[in-house]
């Protein structure tokens, strides 16, 4: 049980940087290898059409960011029912265990276990949460910022494309 618990309190912030880290990886993963910079190619001509049409449509990304407040409500509250029910499983548990003393429930275990579950799904929708936000901030500074970013993304891709052009 130590183990399983340890392996969860290392795994939980391992899930939450990973995402954080992969754009990253993959820009020093490109620029070692000709394979790799095709797919920074193409996922950075895939973000930069994406911010530019923001960019030139504010419209179109307020309905990106309208989408993403509502998508968070929704595991926000999605995530509020769940932890509710396993609190009503608890509480449920607890009065039948008073009412009907002859029921040899260990009300402890499942009050302990109910909580832990709330616990930890709470961590994981608030984890989605929290990256779904992340990466609609990431979105909106690139847009902000079009004109930097913008060269940024261009100055990458001329580089990466001489990278590809010469291990061909």
């Amino acid at each position: 049980m130590t183990l399983f618990l340890l392996g969860i309190a290392i795994s939980i912030p391992i899930g939450v940087l990973s995402p954080l880290a992969t754009a990253w990886i993959q820009q020093r993963l490109s620029r070692r290898y000709a394979s790799q910079a095709q797919v920074r190619i193409d996922r950075l001509n895939e973000e930069l059409a994406l911010v530019t049409r923001f960019h030139n449509e504010p419209l179109e990304f307020l309905k990106y960011l309208g989408m993403r407040i509502l998508v968070v409500n929704a595991l926000w509250i999605a995530q509020s029912v769940v932890d509710y029910i396993l609190g009503l499983v608890a509480n449920t548990s607890a009065t039948v265990s008073v009412v009907n003393s002859e029921v040899n429930i260990n009300i402890d275990a499942i009050s302990t276990l109910a909580s832990a579950i709330a616990s930890l799904v709470g961590v994981v929708f608030l984890t989605v949460v929290l990256l779904y936000i992340i990466r609609a901030y990431g979105t909106s500074t690139k847009v902000f910022n079009f004109s930097q970013y913008e060269s940024r993304a261009r100055a990458e891709l001329a580089d990466l494309a001489t990278r590809t052009s010469g291990a061909a």
